[in-house]
């Protein structure tokens, strides 16, 4: 029995859209639900891929959908209001912003005006200028990368591109990079300005070590 030929259409058609899942770029835990629930546009998926490739030293960097918003959140409220800052109008920092969401941020990141989540750009339209732009400076390298102690143990990120013709920037984005608190974790206790902070364990109230601010 002779096989029955597909269109020469249809064969086309098919051959066009495997080559274009084919040059999809890979992304670290891009095939889990959390990923994909991140629904990115191409924008972010661009920058997203330039976070989680090489010399990412982070072994484990999964997009989570609630990072993600808050991104997104973060760029359209920086458009809509017209400023480019890790700090609200209201003063308050990523941190803060961030566990009002609901997010259990481990206790040791300070609230406040602090940010040890967050890095941020405008005024740029390519993704690949944006990473550049970002990685030439030495703090958001090292949040980027995972290359202090603190950032290689966050395992979560999300990622926001917001465009606003009329807004001072026009081109907003966000990375945010973060991890979860775990059972257990030591709080940070601060004094006020000049901040020193220290951290403390609830099985051990007396005991305090310096730590940096």
């Amino acid at each position: 029995m002779m096989e029955k030929r597909q269109p020469a259409s249809r064969f086309v058609a098919t051959c066009i859209a495997m080559l274009a899942l084919a040059r999809i770029p890979a992304v670290h835990g891009s095939d889990t639900p959390a990923s994909l629930a991140c629904r990115m546009n191409a924008a972010e998926h661009r920058l997203a891929t330039l976070l989680t490739e090489d010399p990412q030293k982070r072994s484990r960097l999964e997009c989570d959908p609630e990072l993600q918003e808050f991104a997104r959140q973060r760029a359209r409220d920086m458009a809509e209001r017209g400023y480019l800052s890790h700090l609200t109008p209201e003063r308050k920092g990523p941190n803060q912003l961030l566990r009002e969401r609901g997010f259990p941020l481990p206790p040791s990141y300070p609230g406040g005006l602090s940010n040890n989540i967050e890095s941020i750009t405008g005024g740029i339209r390519s993704a690949r200028e944006v990473w550049r732009v970002l990685t030439a400076s030495s703090t958001h390298r090292s949040h980027l990368l995972g290359q202090d102690p603190e950032f290689l143990e966050q395992d979560l990120y999300g990622v926001a591109y917001h465009q606003d013709l009329y807004s001072p920037h026009v081109d907003y984005w966000v990375i945010v990079i973060a991890r979860r608190a775990r059972a257990g974790e030591p709080r940070l206790l601060c004094t006020p300005e000049p901040a020193e902070c220290f951290r403390t364990s609830d099985t051990s109230p007396g005991s305090r070590s310096p730590e940096s601010h």
